[in-house]
């Protein structure tokens, strides 16, 4: 990546003899170390896209250290050697997104920086199959070559670490991997978010914008489920692969643009062009290299190393003791369907990981997947009381710490309203550690933080 445009990660306080190892996690996470004694007075040319503070190194000014970066809009982690209780809960209350144990990891890394800025693919392609090593082999020498690719498979079959894989195989592995997802863009938004746009070319338009071809300039475009792309924006996008130029919305003079396109689709490509939802001549432009990933029950030998994987990258996030799966829980997984594919058995193990805390992952572990009444049963010297058992004038406020209400409130509300009143009384329960609520609420410290904005912005 260029300097500009890799995520730019600020490691605070850290002693110079860590510094080599770090700007190696920090690598491994796509972006790039900047090592400070203190907290920086002021933004600096380019804001950071999210900083980690030596909690050994600070000490006392911790707190005032995360305050003033999260003042700047800045996601925080700290990392120590002995994690403190209090401590966790002051600098949550401070901000902190995230607070562990040592040593700081590139998955760690990789959480905190915001969607944009994470590279997509980043990382290696984790196989033990023959045919897919094979595969691989044969895809890395094409890689080689400058030629766009097309990159089939069904969902969850890992065509965007495959996109990684071809990206870091090429000669344009230093340059920016930008990824756009076509189906998650509405199509009045799409012309600009791949073109640019200049100040004025339309309603709340106030500033010239580049688009996703300009940042990945001199590196690979990722085009995520392109046949979702509409038609007619795939006549653009054909003309800027045989110009390499590109035109802003509302702009005059075409730019160069020095770019590989990948593209993704979950769609079988042949079938897409005979109804209508691929241009032929695009499919025949993207083809150079074509690559259908096989489903996971097609590589089956590949589910127990996966899932190890998985078990370690979220026993390292979450700061677990977990050894790994006991031999019922690799049966069960050995023995199971997967209709959707790696990442369906990477969500199983992220949650087995949650549940397990320590110790070794077992069959009941994966067996949890959805929380109700008969799965989580009641403790049987507390019986779980109804709304109509509720004595009067006793209610959530004298829950006592770690009760869970269990009586809908009585106003109307929307889900999304619903969604909101969890996040508040689940921040509140734990002081503000948006790492630990995250937890507690089964999703990513990055979705947490993406919520609470959507909140803070519709206020």
């Amino acid at each position: 990546m260029s300097r500009e445009q890799t995520p730019k990660i600020l490691l605070i306080g850290f002693p110079s003899s860590a510094h080599g190892e770090l700007a190696d996690v920090c690598g491994g996470a796509g972006g790039r170390p900047v090592f400070l004694d203190g907290v920086p007075e002021g933004g600096g040319r380019a804001n950071p896209d999210c900083a980690f503070l030596d909690g050994d190194g600070l000490d006392g000014d911790l707190p005032n250290a995360v305050t003033t970066l999260v003042e700047r809009d800045i996601a925080v982690g700290v990392v120590v050697t002995r994690p403190d209780p209090e401590q966790a809960r002051s600098l949550g209350q401070a901000g902190a997104e995230d607070y562990r144990p040592k040593p700081l990891t590139a998955e760690v890394v990789r959480a905190l920086l915001p969607d944009e800025a994470v590279p997509a693919g980043a990382g290696e392609f984790v196989t033990a199959s023959p045919g897919m090593q094979r595969l691989l082999e044969q895809v890395r020498k094409l890689a080689r070559s400058d030629g766009p690719g097309l990159l089939c498979g069904s969902s969850g079959t890992g065509k965007e670490r495959l996109a990684g894989f071809v990206h870091q195989s090429s000669p344009r592995y230093d340059g920016p991997l930008v990824a756009v997802n076509c189906a998650a863009l509405p199509v009045n938004l799409l012309e600009s978010e791949l073109f640019g746009h200049e100040k004025g070319a339309f309603t709340g338009a106030d500033q010239r914008r580049d688009g996703r071809f300009q940042e990945a300039h001199n590196g690979t475009l990722l085009l995520d489920e392109v046949t979702e792309m509409p038609v007619d924006m795939q006549a653009k996008l054909l003309r800027v692969l045989q110009e390499g130029m590109v035109n802003r919305v509302g702009g005059g003079r075409p730019e160069p643009v020095d770019v590989r396109v990948l593209a993704t689709t979950n769609r079988d490509p042949d079938g897409a062009v005979q109804d209508g939802r691929l241009r032929a001549d695009l499919l025949y432009r993207l083809s150079v290299l074509r690559v259908r990933l096989p489903d996971l029950e097609q590589r089956s030998e590949d589910i127990p190393v996966l899932a190890e994987h998985f078990v370690q990258l979220y026993a390292r996030r979450y700061g677990r003791r977990i050894e790994g799966l006991d031999r019922q829980a690799r049966e069960h997984l050995q023995g199971r369907r997967w209709p959707g594919n790696v990442r369906e058995l990477e969500n199983a193990i992220h949650r087995a990981v949650v549940l397990a805390e320590d110790g070794y992952i077992g069959l009941a572990h994966l067996q949890q997947e959805e929380l109700s009444i008969d799965a989580v049963g009641a403790p049987p010297e507390e019986p779980v009381k109804t709304a109509e058992a509720e004595p009067e004038g006793t209610g959530d406020s004298q829950a006592g710490p770690g009760a869970t209400a269990a009586v809908l409130p009585e106003e109307d509300l929307t889900i999304r309203e619903m969604e909101d009143l969890l996040i508040e009384r689940t921040l509140e329960r734990v002081d503000g550690n948006r790492t630990r609520a995250a937890e507690l609420l089964g999703i990513s410290i990055r979705t947490l933080r993406n919520k609470l904005n959507q909140k803070g912005g519709s206020e």
